[in-house]
């Protein structure tokens, strides 16, 4: 493996001792060689930094806030302390499937136009319970042009790439659409990728890459209506700006999956989520 080939998992924390443990583990014990591991904390007052020390690992950094700060100052924070020609967000409550490093890196290497890798994730709950095994990237298989998947997410009423802890991002475009902007607040990661994709190709396998976590207190559970808001405003957005080809009458499809999307999503959750 070429010191080129280094990967970069940043982990940006704020009171996450319950699962940060869970989620350290995923990463350090990744089948893959070239991996830094860097854990930006954004002021816990509970046992999130002493949970990540107690790992005593060459390959993982702490950074501490000396005191709160915002969570997308903090997200961009931990991607800017990496090294690594790959980088992927992993937030804290999430884990990484195994073997998944190590595929999506190949994924770039092997397809040099792309910025970044995405794959499906699992839904899990607050105890590891399997909501859903398989869920985002649907029709992304294979190398497409950026432009292309934000259509087709905005037109999808969701996100269909997936939360950061399911991409894998060349560095160098990444870097160079920071910093991660808090403009559509529930929208976070898709507000970067909009950006980030008009600079290359996404590349896609049906490898599982991750478990994304939803309980009680997540965004994904409380916050619907406000999600459905902001991605209507993020849908909005782009066609203004002219972020992606626009066709007539994708504004009013999009508005439509929007609302039939996070029905469903919602439905699924409080059925499921304890």
């Amino acid at each position: 493996m070429e010191t080129g080939d280094l990967l970069s998992v940043v982990i940006p924390t704020f009171n996450g001792a319950r699962h940060i443990h869970t989620c350290l583990s995923s990463v350090l014990s990744q089948p893959i060689e070239n991996l830094e591991v860097v854990v930006a904390d954004g002021g816990s007052t509970d046992d999130t930094v002493s949970i990540v020390r107690s790992f005593a690992d060459d390959r993982v950094r702490v950074v501490e806030a000396e005191q709160r700060i915002p969570i997308e100052r903090n997200w961009t924070q931990a991607c800017e302390l990496s090294h690594g020609t790959f980088v992927k967000l992993l937030c804290q409550d999430d884990v990484i499937s195994v073997g998944a490093l190590a595929h999506q890196r190949e994924l770039l290497i092997q397809n040099p136009r792309a910025v970044a890798a995405v794959g499906p994730r699992a839904i899990i709950d607050d105890d590891d319970r399997v909501l859903m095994a398989r869920r985002g990237a649907r029709g992304l298989s294979g190398c497409q042009p950026g432009r292309v998947v934000l259509r087709r997410t905005m037109l999808a009423g969701g996100n269909v790439l997936g939360e950061p802890s399911a991409v894998l991002f060349r560095s160098d475009p990444l870097t160079r659409c920071l910093p991660w902007s808090a403009r559509f607040p529930y929208m976070l990661d898709l507000e970067c990728y909009a950006r980030i994709l008009q600079l290359g190709d996404v590349v896609s396998s049906d490898q599982v890459v991750a478990s994304f976590r939803v309980h009680r207190g997540s965004w994904s559970v409380e916050l619907g209506d406000q999600q459905v808001k902001d991605f209507c405003r993020w849908a909005d957005w782009l066609i203004d700006n002219k972020l992606i080809d626009v066709r007539v009458g994708d504004r009013l499809r999009s508005r439509l999956a929007t609302r039939s999307s996070a029905f469903a999503r919602q439905i699924v959750y409080r059925l499921r989520v304890k």
